[in-house]
């Protein structure tokens, strides 16, 4: 029998997988699991999403006839490739990356050319959306001002843009690094203002946390950076999640919080590239971001189960 036709029975009431079930089937109930889902000591990640898939599956059938085709559990789907290759390294099942992304509608006419620069244009550092004071990249402050000593055509054209609420700490601490005069604090904006300044920005950075668990985050706003083609400077961990989307769509880097010298030589490359008006990221390959691609691609997972 056709899988579409099927009775099917979500064991769930995530408004997420109700969307996505509505991609592929025409009716379905909707019954989450009533059961405990405190997990025995000892497991595993792989055990204990086994386990709770197991015994919602179990609940979810005991009400159901034996038509019905009961949803608890499908494929392992990880939203970061950090934890993508833990679960993959657990199991022989396909573990899929679906990670966060951009939508399209806010970014309709792709790269600004106006930003790439030229040495009548100011170059412009620019950061969107929550700024927190554990994400505070002093080091890079403390880069942007000595360059400022050292070049006054760069001191003259070096603004950092904030858009979004800051916290005071990071405000004080550019104002400790003597950049007080080449701040624009926005506060807080509507999105398509911030869209737009992002759209704008000579170079986009984006600090992480320094807590370990960073190291697999990967922020939404990352993708609005991408969609903005901009290169990103991230401050973080090298090796972590952000870095490995960043890396592959060729669109920045991430340099660790204290790592000055590669902070500095980055800085060096984006201003050289903004002098000459080729500071662009136009050969990156952000397609599969888009909040049109991820969500087929769920359901073409939701499709390949058919079988």
């Amino acid at each position: 029998k056709n899988m579409i036709d099927l009775k099917v029975v979500l064991a769930s009431a995530s408004p997420r997988r109700k969307e996505l079930l509505a991609l592929i089937f025409n009716e379905y109930d909707i019954r989450p699991a009533d059961c405990d889902e405190t997990l025995p000591e000892g497991l595993n990640a792989q055990e204990a999403v086994e386990y709770l898939s197991l015994i919602k599956n179990k609940a979810t059938i005991a009400v159901c006839d034996e038509s019905s085709l009961v949803i608890s559990a499908d494929t392992v789907v990880a939203v970061s490739p950090l934890v993508q290759q833990e679960f993959q390294a657990m199991t022989q099942t396909q573990v899929e990356l679906i990670t966060n992304g951009y939508d399209e509608c806010d970014f309709p006419d792709g790269e600004n050319p106006d930003a790439a620069g030229g040495k009548d244009k100011d170059f412009i550092i620019t950061h969107t959306g929550l700024f927190a004071a554990d994400g505070n990249p002093t080091t890079l402050w403390e880069v942007l001002a000595e360059k400022c000593k050292e070049n006054k055509e760069f001191e003259n054209h070096l603004i950092i843009k904030l858009v979004g609420k800051t916290d005071e700490q990071i405000l004080n601490s550019i104002e400790d690094a003597g950049l007080k005069s080449h701040l624009v604090d926005m506060g807080y904006q509507p999105h398509s203002i911030a869209i737009e300044e992002q759209r704008n920005a000579s170079l986009l950075i984006l600090p992480l946390r320094k807590e370990p668990e960073y190291k697999a985050v990967l922020p939404g706003k990352l993708f609005e950076y991408l969609a903005s083609w901009r290169p990103v400077l991230g401050i973080g961990q090298p090796d972590g999640a952000m870095s490995m989307i960043l890396n592959t769509t060729k669109t920045g880097i991430v340099l660790n919080w204290e790592d000055k010298a590669s902070i500095s030589r980055f800085i060096d490359l984006c201003w050289k590239n903004h002098l000459k008006g080729e500071l662009t990221v136009e050969d990156a390959d952000i397609s599969r971001f888009t909040r049109r691609t991820l969500p087929r691609r769920m359901a073409q997972l939701f499709k390949e189960n058919e079988k």
